[in-house]
């Protein structure tokens, strides 16, 4: 845990760009949002 606090910090991240930093609702919707896309690749790809 330190060493992946230790690099997001050298990386210069903030907390609104951790995903597991997010308020419950928040993480939800990003992770339905990101099957969508990935679905929507999946199927560009099938084409």
């Amino acid at each position: 845990m330190k060493y992946g606090i230790a690099m997001a910090r050298r990386g210069w991240l903030e907390k609104k760009n951790v995903l597991n930093t997010l308020p419950l609702e928040q993480l939800i919707k990003k992770l339905k949002s990101c099957r969508v896309e990935k679905m929507k690749m999946k199927r560009q790809l099938r084409s």
